[in-house]
């Protein structure tokens, strides 16, 4: 995967506050929230880079798969019985930005790409350059 890619972001809100006041909850809901969130990556044709301990760090060559992708994750993450007993309110970020393979990893060339920062737990944020260009695919490149 290189070239214009999208990027997905996904962070636990107060995940610091539920570990302190729900630990015994906290331990199967990360569990799920690390196998839904992996399914509904690969599941929308995108790839995990790397799972940040409460929220991954994914990549997709479609933006609107990464949209999906973000809002399936929500969706099942909301869902109580989903994470045994405790919803999680998940901030999601994406952003189309170029990369490229470098020492076995994939490495951003835009450092602005932490959109996570802006968004609630209720919402996906996306800069509006994710709608606005389509991905650059080489396979139609002349």
């Amino acid at each position: 995967m290189t070239g214009t890619v999208t990027f997905l972001f996904t962070d636990i809100e107060g995940s610091t506050q539920l570990w302190e006041q729900e630990p015994e909850q906290m331990r199967p809901a990360l569990a799920r929230h690390d196998a839904l969130i992996r399914a509904a990556v690969v599941s929308n044709r995108g790839t995990v880079v790397k799972m940040t301990g409460d929220g991954v760090y994914a990549a997709f060559d479609e933006p609107t798969a990464a949209l999906d992708a973000a809002v399936a994750i929500q969706r099942g993450l909301a869902d109580p019985v989903a994470t045994t007993g405790l919803a999680l309110r998940i901030r999601c970020g994406l952003h189309l930005g170029e990369v490229e393979w470098r020492d076995d990893a994939l490495a951003r060339r835009h450092r602005d790409a932490a959109v996570i920062a802006y968004a609630s737990g209720r919402w996906t944020f996306e800069r509006p350059s994710s709608i606005a260009h389509p991905p650059h695919d080489d396979r139609h490149s002349a």
